[in-house]
């Protein structure tokens, strides 16, 4: 799916992701990269908000094992199964969550146990930071169950 359908797909399948305002700025079976803008997802104290913290990096990391399973099996279900988010720092401006292809050397036996048992589990982690390349202000990991027919 390219960049502006899979955006659109998004915002149609999920509300709250067009509501947020969150942009997906790349999306690849290697890295996922989201942007939210600080406005619509500030709280009352003059920082990003929670909730909208979680949301972003669910986002980031579904995207990432969604770009993974489009090579192995595009019609694979993808949900969210369990997650930790550790809040490391105050977030006071538009932030990114990204989102990096685990580093595991060889996918053969996740691969094995989906086609075996037909799920699996994938663990991703996600940085979310004020801008790329600085340090975390969030560290969201997260365990995707993925299911095929």
């Amino acid at each position: 799916m390219k960049s502006d359908e899979l955006q659109r797909y998004i915002e149609e399948n999920i509300p709250l992701v067009a509501k947020a305002g969150f942009v997906i700025e790349e999306s690849t079976c290697e890295r996922v990269s989201v942007h939210g803008p600080f406005p619509e997802n500030r709280n009352h104290h003059g920082s990003v908000f929670g909730g909208s913290i979680s949301v972003i990096s669910v986002l980031a990391g579904w995207l990432l094992v969604r770009e993974i399973m489009e090579k192995e099996n595009p019609q694979a279900r993808i949900v969210i199964s369990s997650q930790t988010l550790e809040y490391l720092r105050p977030l006071r401006k538009d932030f990114i969550a990204e989102a990096v292809k685990p580093d595991i050397s060889d996918f053969g036996p996740f691969l094995k146990r989906l086609d075996a048992a037909g799920k699996a589990r994938l663990e991703v982690q996600v940085l979310v930071r004020e801008e790329e390349g600085s340090e975390p202000c969030a560290r969201f990991q997260g365990t995707f169950h993925v299911a095929v027919d």
